[in-house]
């Protein structure tokens, strides 16, 4: 429900008040390392509580109005009374294009954006050279980051929150020490 605060008849960025406080409301992680014999496994998982702006409010202009691509999510735009967003729009003047411009700067715009990543694991394995060579010992790893997150938060990381930025990479190395 929008209010018009300031009482001048007007729907504009007057009337706006911060509500909600999208600092997290917890957050940490969880590191692990085991090892048996010659072999080393470590993990690291992060998690945040927090809400976050949704995809609505990253765009520039409403739905449908403007040359951009949109998410698959967008599917479940207006075409019954249970839809998920709104109906396109392909004019300014259109009122949903009002309305869509103050959903995205409502409170009805903050989703939950809470997740549990996998940032780092690692597997190493430790082979000491038996007979005396200039070699004492070969390593091999394999080590990964940002493997997977968990979240409701669609379209985008939610820890980035913004569809057109790309999100931390994913990365994978594999590879062998030698110990002089």
């Amino acid at each position: 429900m929008f209010e018009d605060k300031n009482g001048d008849g007007v729907f504009n960025t007057l009337d706006q008040n911060q509500l909600v406080n999208l600092d997290p409301k917890f957050y940490g992680g969880l590191m692990n390392t085991i090892s048996y014999g010659q072999l080393t496994v470590g993990i690291l998982f992060d998690f945040r509580k927090q809400k976050g702006n949704s995809y609505i409010t990253s765009l520039p202009n409403a739905p449908g109005y403007g040359l951009i691509n949109h998410p698959q999510t967008m599917l479940a735009r207006w075409q019954n009374n249970d839809a998920e967003y709104q109906r396109y729009v392909a004019a300014a003047t259109d009122p949903a294009y009002q309305a869509a411009q103050r959903f995205a700067s409502s409170d009805g715009a903050i989703v939950d954006a809470s997740f549990i990543k996998l940032r780092n694991c690692y597997i190493n394995y430790h082979l000491p050279m038996r007979k005396k060579t200039w070699v004492q010992a070969v390593d091999f790893f394999l080590t990964a980051q940002n493997l997977l997150t968990f979240t409701r938060y669609e379209v985008a990381d939610p820890e980035i929150q913004n569809p057109f930025i790309t999100s931390p990479m994913q990365t994978t190395s594999l590879g062998i020490k030698f110990v002089f």
